[in-house]
């Protein structure tokens, strides 16, 4: 599975917010899997560059995502993606961000 969401563009597509946040949070439980961390890099990537997409998490998709994405921060798409999670800081919809 993890193989075909990293070759499978529309696969990763199909994938609703939980289903991103759910992949992404699976795919972390196996760090040092070369196809796991080929389909986090994937999915980071779609979350990197889909503003909607990160709109659309509420704030447990949130710390979900962070925390899978934190397990690979040294992939460029995992690094991006958290750096633009993080940044709506104290935003109204989502005041948990304030601290």
């Amino acid at each position: 599975l993890a193989s075909q969401l990293a070759d499978d563009r529309g696969l990763r597509h199909a994938l609703d917010p939980q289903g991103v946040v759910n992949a992404l949070n699976a795919l972390s439980k196996w760090p040092g899997r070369a196809s796991c961390e080929k389909a986090m890099e994937a999915l980071a990537g779609r979350l990197a560059a889909d503003h909607d997409l990160r709109q659309a998490l509420r704030a447990p998709h949130v710390a979900l995502s962070l925390n899978a994405l934190s397990k690979l921060l040294g992939g460029a798409a995992c690094r991006q993606a958290s750096l633009r999670l993080a940044e709506r800081p104290g935003t109204a919809e989502l005041p948990w961000q304030q601290f």
